[in-house]
């Protein structure tokens, strides 16, 4: 186990404390039918998974999947905890009626990978539910990011800074329905709903968030 998998939980508590948890409650709540949260970490968003809600919990880190076992053991909604990578998911295609996904593509290897395998096990009604920090928009702030992106992965578990998810997943097939920013846009939460073939309506939202 790792420092980093070690301290998360301590990591993560100042910034859910002040503004994730909120977050995570009111996104993870909307949650409904088949249900698979990609990266589920620790199992933060266990507790806000409404009673008797099916969910398969995916995490590839052995450390951070045997720390979530207590919170899967603690929740209401009936969670199974499995091992696994976002880029390679081991369901079948149109499998989910909801994908979760929270403070993930930040991290994963390959962000585009990810983003198309969870649309591929996304039923085509499905919901994705995404909670994410991004690239700042402002140039000072996003040239500061980039340049603290490097040591920044190495000392957080592959966490980056310079990805602009909200860009990647509207290039990549989602469509949002809703979404709001926080913290001066350093994060975002989207509802979005997968599409076959990005229509004028996607195109205008990925122009106007990068």
């Amino acid at each position: 186990m790792t420092l980093f998998t070690k301290l998360y939980d301590l990591i993560m508590q100042p910034a859910d404390q002040l503004l994730l948890k909120d977050l995570r409650e009111r996104l993870v709540g909307q949650a409904d039918g088949r249900v698979l949260e990609v990266g589920s970490g620790t199992g933060l968003n266990f507790p806000y998974y409404v009673p008797g809600l099916q969910v398969t919990a995916l995490e590839p880190d052995d450390g951070l999947r045997n720390k979530s076992l207590s919170r899967m053991l603690r929740a209401d909604a009936a969670i199974r905890v499995v091992a696994g990578e976002a880029e390679m998911l081991p369901f079948e295609t149109d499998s989910f009626d909801t994908v979760v996904c929270t403070l993930v593509l930040c991290t994963v290897e390959s962000q585009e990978e990810a983003i198309r395998e969870i649309k591929r096990v996304l039923k085509p009604e499905g919901t994705l539910l995404l909670l994410e920090h991004v690239l700042p928009e402002d140039r000072t702030r996003k040239e500061w990011f980039m340049r603290a992106a490097p040591a920044w992965e190495k000392m957080c578990g592959g966490c980056r800074l310079d990805r602009p998810t909200g860009r990647m997943l509207c290039s990549h097939g989602f469509r949002p329905v809703v979404m709001r920013t926080f913290a001066k846009g350093l994060f975002i939460e989207m509802t979005a709903k997968p599409v076959t073939k990005l229509s004028q309506e996607t195109r205008g939202f990925t122009e106007e968030i990068r």
